[in-house]
């Protein structure tokens, strides 16, 4: 019920990571979305529910009662404890209220309580001031678990990279934080991979060098759910400059070497298909960036075939 409640409150939960969200935030881009919409539009959305309005009233609804989560944080049951940890996340107007049993729950025997609590935590300290990043910077110690280690990475994401964070972060991209583990962090469904693509396409621009080889080989390792985020994240690295998409060169012979290498790993690896059927996902991500919306139009395009 917890997690269906988040789902209400949010949509796709991927829409607002690695930042979070808090209620000034949604309802800034509920008022932008509305004025760009046509009075036709506005009416159809409303008609089928889909009127931004409502989206920012399911959230709001959810944040009423947000604070009755607290307590649960201390429930006799484990899977209730960590579902109430996660929730709270996305809750950071009531921070105040929700901080401290979170940091209490950072004291606790479970790794994954522990590093869902590093999580929610970190969502919270980017739209509230009554959480200091520096609170967390103890669990990157060799002495935690992997999984405590990587969420305090995620964690200390917002501020800069230091070098510490970027190999905690480049293990999740790489698969490697206790593979197998029946303890799974909730955030981005248990896609750590996509989430740590996410974040070090968007936190640590200046060491793309290092990202983009290590994107590409995730990517080829990526099942076609999981590789959505990492897809994007290798997308946002080489067509997105200045917050603005690229424009993709009438010839491929124009791309730059990190661009090329990039989309051919993309078209040969990506998730183009589920069980023989197009991942019509995947080819919608792709064409949003301006590519061909099919592995063989981009593999056309790369070999040397001008767009029309």
């Amino acid at each position: 019920i917890i997690y269906l409640i988040v789902n209400l409150a949010l949509g796709y939960e991927s829409s607002f990571l690695p930042v979070g969200i808090c209620a000034e935030l949604l309802a800034g881009y509920s008022e932008e979305v509305e004025e760009g919409m046509s009075s036709q539009d506005c009416a159809e959305a409303k008609q089928y529910g889909s009127h931004p309005r409502f989206d920012l009233a399911c959230y709001m609804k959810a944040l009423d009662g947000a604070a009755t989560l607290v307590k649960l944080v201390g429930d006799d049951k484990a899977d209730v404890r960590v579902a109430a940890i996660y929730a709270l996340g996305w809750f950071p107007d009531q921070a105040e209220l929700s901080a401290p049993a979170l940091r209490a729950a950072l004291q606790g025997d479970s790794s994954l309580e522990v590093a869902t609590a590093l999580i929610s935590l970190g969502l919270m300290a980017q739209n509230s001031k009554c959480i200091e990043l520096s609170e967390f910077r103890a669990f990157l110690h060799n002495g935690a678990a992997p999984l405590v280690r990587f969420a305090a990475a995620v964690a200390l994401s917002s501020e800069a990279i230091s070098l510490d964070v970027m190999d905690l972060l480049m293990q999740g991209l790489a698969n490697e934080i206790e593979p197998g583990s029946p303890e799974q962090l909730r955030i981005n469904d248990g896609n750590l991979a996509g989430l740590a693509g996410i974040i070090l396409s968007q936190s640590a621009p200046g060491s793309r060098a290092i990202i983009l080889p290590a994107l590409c080989e995730a990517l080829q390792d990526a099942n076609a759910s999981t590789c959505l985020d990492v897809t994007s994240a290798l997308l946002q690295l080489v067509m997105v400059k200045d917050g603005a998409i690229l424009e993709l060169p009438v010839s491929a012979r124009q791309l730059s070497a990190d661009q090329h290498m990039t989309l051919l790993v993309i078209a040969q690896h990506g998730g183009w298909e589920v069980d023989g059927a197009t991942f019509a996902n995947f080819s919608m991500l792709v064409q949003s960036f301006g590519l061909p919306a099919s592995r063989q139009a981009l593999l056309d395009y790369l070999a040397g075939n001008e767009r029309n």
